[in-house]
């Protein structure tokens, strides 16, 4: 037994001096450079492409396997600019051989320097990076009729196949990346590229450390990551990492994943720096693509917030977003990806919408528009393209938003709390509630999108409600003061502006107090036609109609507001209206008919006022009402009655007359007639 393990070690010794001296001696008789060829020729058949290998090429195996070369050159296909794909000036590489037989990996360099790679895309769509690794004599074959294949699991992986890794030196430096896209006209450029690891092993963090210009603007990241441990997919990867781009840019990534290879459950806190989106664009020799109504807007962005959860699973808290003055607050969970469920909750502090919003163009004369032409919507007539609203159907969402005050077409509102919950395609708005100009809104509304076009219906309500400055700061016109209370209830069918006018059904009571109506003086227009309808807005004072109340009963039908019972009532004027307005259409149909109840003297007016009340009636469009006397519907309400004619035909005791039925019914239609002229304003 001593023999056979004496001559046994003697063996082992023989051929282990072999193997040493074999890669010591062989390099050194062995003429590398002749082998070039056949290289170049196992390069091309892997990639596909034409390699040439012009620098020197360098090949050692003990005591470390070592590998260099020089002017490296992969080639494209015909019909690209470049004949290059890939070029490399130089790389070096050396591992220590007899560790790798233990499994132990101890690299002492791997130096990858000037790589440059040409990427382009042709008009047609083809790119010289598809088809790499295939040649013509290896394609793809379709797998064999009537055979079943079985899709091949994704690998698992339980350890590194390797004890250890060490690597000294890590580099990649001088690299280039060149795109250019024939497709969409565009050129872009990444020079300087260096990319160096540091403390490269299985059980410490690896330092990163890269930089590069893009278009000649800067980019960097830095940080650590791991260590990654022999067993990765049990282990848990930590990551601080810190990106900074455009001297304007930075982000910080700080946290983990772990089960890389199975849940890939992860913990990642997110921090964007403060930025200026306008000096990044600028940087980049960009117009900025948004216009805003106030130029010094979107100078001032930053992000914080915690990221957590797997790939179908994502919980943010703690989320901070700063927007210029603005700062909110938010919370969101999103549940099953394909098929979300959504639970956030938003809280704002204060935006103006308007500085955000486009610049108001403001035109010297306004084009005329013709009113929409009809359209049906019940007879399938309305052409439209169809919107897919399965995304919808298939949403869950539960939140809330509120905000301290807003600012939107120059509205003021405050003390915004709502409520959205839906699911199945039905989803509800309840509460919505705001402070606006001293009053409240509450609303409560519903979106029904389960059929081919989404149904809405709302319940609003308001009190105590200032009209004069809501109207002055969103219309910027001084038409109506007074508080309103509302009850409305409204329907709508529909996903275009048109089909919703055309669509809108409900009812409601508007109740204005304590108010008036600027810029008309019904009660001067009622009273002297001649002066009142042809001096409006002549007079330096503005006109205006004060009132107790004002109540606006109505209903909609098909986007057609009728009112009946509209009354405007005051210590001195009853008002009553009737009519119409066509929301489709925005044309005008009203009739006005007022009535003085005692002196005009009061509400700050002491001149002595008497004449006939005149209808009024309101035509034309929205956009340009049209006010006129209604004399015809006035005359026949003041023309003398078949009763009235006959009694004063007939003596009080029903005998024939002491008149001359033809002479004094004549005089007294004629003074009748003098007397609603007079109060016309005709003369005498």
């Amino acid at each position: 037994m001593k023999k056979i393990l004496k001559w046994l070690f003697i063996l082992i010794m023989i051929l282990v001096t072999v193997i040493v001296a074999g890669t010591l001696i062989i390099p050194m008789f062995v003429d590398v450079q002749s082998y070039k060829p056949q290289i170049e020729q196992k390069i091309s058949e892997v990639t596909g492409r034409p390699v040439t290998l012009e620098g020197k090429l360098n090949l050692s195996l003990f005591p470390w396997v070592a590998l260099s070369f020089s002017d490296l050159s992969v080639g494209n296909p015909g019909g690209y600019s470049d004949n290059s794909f890939i070029k490399i000036k130089s790389f070096e590489a050396r591992i220590k051989a007899m560790p790798l037989l233990s499994k132990e990996v101890q690299v002492k360099k791997f130096i990858l320097d000037g790589p440059e790679f040409y990427l382009e895309r042709k008009s047609d769509g083809q790119a010289n990076w598809m088809g790499i690794g295939q040649s013509d004599k290896k394609k793809p074959t379709a797998p064999a009729a009537g055979k079943d294949h079985k899709q091949a699991e994704p690998a698992t992986v339980s350890s590194l196949p390797i004890k250890s890794l060490v690597v000294g030196e890590f580099a990649i430096t001088n690299g280039r990346v060149i795109f250019k896209d024939q497709l969409t006209k565009t050129n872009k450029e990444i020079s300087g590229l260096n990319l160096r690891l540091t403390n490269i092993s299985l059980d410490n963090p690896i330092g990163i450390d890269f930089d590069a210009h893009v278009d000649a603007q800067p980019i960097a990241l830095q940080g650590e990551i791991g260590p990654i441990g022999k067993q990765p997919d049990k282990g848990t990867l930590h990551f601080d990492l810190t990106m900074q781009a455009l001297n304007q840019l930075k982000i910080r990534a700080q946290g983990s994943i772990k089960d890389l290879i199975g849940n890939k459950k992860f913990d990642v806190g997110l921090d964007v720096a403060s930025f200026s989106p306008r000096q990044i664009m600028a940087a980049l020799d960009q117009e900025f693509p948004v216009k805003t109504a106030d130029s010094k807007v979107l100078e001032k962005i930053s992000l914080k917030l915690k990221l957590a959860g797997i790939p179908t699973e994502i919980n943010i808290s703690d989320g901070l977003l700063t927007l210029d003055d603005s700062n909110l607050d938010f919370l969101l969970t999103v549940k099953e990806i394909s098929q979300p469920n959504i639970n956030f909750e938003i809280n704002l502090d204060s935006i103006n919408l308007d500085r955000y919003l486009p610049p108001v163009i403001v035109k010297e004369h306004d084009a005329v528009v013709d009113s929409p032409k009809e359209t049906t919507i019940n007879g399938e007539d309305v052409k439209r393209k169809g919107i897919d609203y399965s995304p919808l159907r298939r949403l869950v969402v539960n939140g809330t938003v509120k905000a301290n005050q807003l600012i939107a077409k120059g509205v003021k509102i405050e003390n915004i709390k709502m409520g959205v919950s839906g699911k199945d395609g039905l989803f509800d708005l309840d509460p919505f509630e705001l402070a606006l100009y001293e009053g409240t809104l509450t609303t409560i509304a519903s979106l029904n999108v389960q059929g081919e076009r989404p149904k809405v219906t709302i319940e609003l309500m308001t009190k105590n409600i200032k009209v004069g400055p809501l109207l002055r700061d969103s219309i910027k016109k001084d038409v109506l003061e007074g508080k309103v209370n509302t009850n409305v209830s409204l329907q709508l069918d529909g996903d275009t502006p048109e089909m919703l006018k055309r669509t809108l059904n409900g009812k409601g009571d508007l109740l204005f107090s304590d108010g008036a109506i600027v810029g008309v003086d019904i009660a001067g227009m009622a009273r002297n036609i001649q002066t009142s309808f042809s001096d409006i807005g002549k007079t330096s004072i503005k006109p205006k109609t004060d009132f107790a109340e004002l109540k606006v009963p109505f209903t909609l039908t098909n986007g057609v507001f009728n009112t009946n019972g509209t009354s405007l009532s005051s210590p001195l004027l009853r008002l009553a209206m009737t009519g119409n307005a066509n929301l489709a259409r925005e044309t005008l149909n009203f009739r006005v008919k007022p009535k003085f109840v005692g002196t005009l003297k009061g509400q700050g007016d002491t001149e002595e006022r008497s004449g006939v009340m005149v209808p009024i009636l309101v035509e034309g469009t929205f956009k340009s009402p049209e006010f006129s006397p209604d004399i015809k519907g006035m005359a026949l309400e003041l023309a003398p009655k078949k009763e009235d004619i006959i009694k004063a035909l007939i003596n009080p005791d029903g005998e024939a007359g002491k008149m001359n039925p033809t002479k004094d019914l004549g005089t007294s239609v004629k003074e009748q007639g003098k007397s609603i002229l007079k109060g016309f304003g005709f003369g005498n």
